[in-house]
Order: structure tokens, then sequence, then C-alpha cells
């Protein structure tokens, strides 16, 4: 069993470090309103996907994990590791759209999803710069594994 999702800094983030959650959790914690219900189900559209494919990890960024009553939009970035990308670019090419912004991403799912291999190093990723803030000041990050998902 996970720990609970930590509380907001003074800033409405997460304390530093990636927060690893169950999918009630954080369907509990940042479903407070119908916007955001929108979101988690764009959300857990993909990870049923993911999962179908092989992926393990998802991180969860943007202002939906923050305290904002009606964010933006997610930024998720998915853990390519053991993931066949031809099996997920048949069920959903979307996450393979990278024009406009990702603009596809963000009508079809209401935020928007990036690939992340860890075996690239030496390079600034995704995954770092999601556990920044627009200040540079370190927050926190959700972490899910989408291969555990029910």
């Amino acid at each position: 069993m996970l720990k609970k999702i930590p509380d907001f800094n003074a800033f409405g983030e997460l304390p530093e470090g990636i927060h690893w959650a169950e999918w009630d959790k954080i369907s509990l914690r940042f479903g407070s309103n119908i916007h955001r219900k929108k979101m988690l189900a764009g959300l857990k559209m993909v990870f049923t996907q993911l999962k179908i494919a092989g992926c393990k990890h998802v991180y969860l960024d943007g202002s939906f994990v923050t305290n904002k009553q009606f964010p933006n939009d997610f930024d998720a970035c998915w853990d390519v590791t053991g993931v066949d990308v031809s099996i997920l670019f048949n069920i959903i090419p979307e996450l393979f759209d990278f024009n406009n912004g990702r603009l596809n991403q963000k009508m079809l799912f209401y935020g928007e999803f990036i690939p992340y291999d860890p075996s690239k190093t030496g390079t600034y990723s995704i995954l770092e710069f999601f556990q920044y803030n627009r200040n540079g000041q370190k927050k926190g990050i959700i972490g899910i594994k989408v291969d555990e998902l029910k």
C-alpha cells in the first residue's frame, strides 16, 4: 500500500519528489469538480491503452496536480521501457501526434502525453523538467504504476 498523496505546500504545489499513488487516491485527491473529472477520464483512457502496450510507469504534472480549482490541462510523460510502440500506435495514434503543440491530445484527453526514455542519459529529461516550477524551484509530481491499474 502506497502512502497518501502529501498536502500542497505554500505555493499550491506538491512537495519535492515523485509521489507514487494508486488510481483511487489520484481520483479522490484531484477529482474535486466536473472539470477535473473530465481530465481524469482522459487520463484513465490513455492509461488503459498504455497498459495494454506494456507501459509500466507514467508521471503526472501540470496545473492538474496543484491546488488550482480549474486547471488548464495536465502534462504526463510515459516511460517507453518495455512498450510495444507498434501496438500503441495502432490503438492510440494520437500519442504520436506532436503537431500544433499536441492540440489533438489536448482536445481528446484534456492534457498531453510525452514519451520519456530513461535510457537516454546525459540529457535533461522531461521527467527532470516536470520536477521544477516556472521559477526554477523543485516541486513534486505524481507517479503511477500503470501496469498495476485495475
